[in-house]
């Protein structure tokens, strides 16, 4: 029996380990990333490809200014962040050939951008524009994520659904949000529990899922008359320090606060010069919760995605302006570091993503991310 072993042996076997740890470095074997897991301080980034057949999640290092790698995923992508960091979970949707008609997934993947799972997400939403917000919000706990779900065509069915991360199933009930195609969602540090704020509606919804639907409950706290809420155009929502209120900044100039427990929202700043209808943003608290920031204008530009030029923090309580930072490009879209201490913008029409320094109160760097890129989410 020859055992020995010739040239050309050595030789492709040689090749083989070459290749697998080549594989194993730049992400091409068995699902492996390309560098490893996400770090704090980075950022996902999604890039709708001005609703292509496919969106991308871009996964960006800012300091280094460099994209570290791409994500595949359906049409009209939508995505939530775990509040470790530890998991990404994007909604899309897919063709189905065979039944001919679109298939919703709700993906997960970690943070080495593996795909741990691909749940059917039945009534999943396909936005129509390349531009467009979020119809999901992970609850502080991040034991639930909940999704804006429409379950007949031309959105005549429109509700809410909550999904259990944990066991990777959606609750079997559901609370019904007519008319609220994509609201702004605020869940409560209370499992199974958020307000939901649509753009022209004079009340706030106060939200309980139950296993059941009619054991959900959703309670509507009136902030506006009948009048009032046909002009009402909602530009700020957030949750209030303390989780039992709502903060609400209007077209208007307006500014209230709703509190949840009462049943009942107090004016704070009487309506005052109207501003362009930009559609309605969440606000975002700073960690010691002095200060809420949101995008706005100062100068007034009707492009709904090129919306805000500046970055603006005020007080939660009084709605005083604390600080306000011009931008050096329009922006869709704004998020927070971890740390509290960057704030990152999308601009879609210069296909941009901006780093903030709030500490210096200015930008600091700007790069060139996506083709649309409409959203951004910060690894805490």
């Amino acid at each position: 029996m020859n055992v020995g072993i010739t040239k050309r042996e050595l030789l492709l076997s040689a090749g083989k380990v070459f290749l697998l740890l080549a594989a194993l470095v730049f992400g091409t074997y068995n699902g492996w990333s390309q560098v490893g897991a996400a770090q704090s301080g980075w950022v996902y980034v999604l890039d709708s490809q001005n609703l292509g057949d496919t969106s991308r999640i871009l996964l960006v290092d800012p300091s280094q200014g460099t994209v570290i790698r791409s994500l595949s995923v359906g049409r009209a992508a939508d995505m939530a962040l775990a509040p470790d960091g530890s998991l990404l979970y994007v909604a899309s949707e897919y063709w189905d050939d065979a039944a001919v008609k679109p298939d919703p997934r709700l993906e997960i993947f970690d943070a080495s951008g593996n795909r741990v799972a691909s749940i059917p997400n039945p009534d999943g939403i396909g936005s129509t524009s390349p531009v467009y917000p979020t119809r999901m919000a992970m609850s502080p706990t991040g034991n639930w994520l909940y999704i804006t779900k429409a379950h007949a065509e031309g959105f005549t069915e429109l509700y809410l659904s909550a999904f259990n991360t944990a066991t990777r199933q959606f609750l079997p009930s559901k609370v019904s949000m007519p008319g609220c195609k994509i609201p702004v969602l605020l869940p409560t540090p209370d499992d199974l529990k958020l307000s939901a704020i649509c753009h022209r509606s004079g009340v706030v919804r106060d939200i309980t899922f139950a296993d059941t639907t009619p054991a959900s409950k959703s309670r509507g706290i009136r902030v506006a008359d009948s009048r009032q809420t046909r002009s009402t155009q909602w530009t700020v929502a957030f949750l209030h320090p303390g989780a039992q209120k709502v903060g609400l900044i209007s077209a208007d100039g307006s500014k209230m606060i709703v509190d949840r427990g009462l049943g009942k929202a107090d004016m704070i700043v009487p309506a005052g010069l109207t501003k362009a209808d930009v559609g309605t943003q969440r606000g975002l608290l700073a960690k010691d919760q002095s200060a809420v920031f949101f995008g706005d204008q100062a100068t007034v530009n009707q492009s709904y995605s090129s919306r805000f030029d500046e970055v603006v923090a005020a007080d939660p309580v009084t709605f005083s302006t604390k600080m306000t930072i011009p931008t050096t490009a329009r922006f869709f879209n704004l998020a927070m570091s971890g740390d509290g201490k960057t704030m990152f913008t999308v601009s879609p029409d210069l296909s941009a993503l901006t780093v903030i320094d709030m500490a210096a109160g200015k930008v600091v760097r700007q790069l060139p991310v996506g083709q649309s890129p409409t959203m951004v989410v910060a690894i805490p």
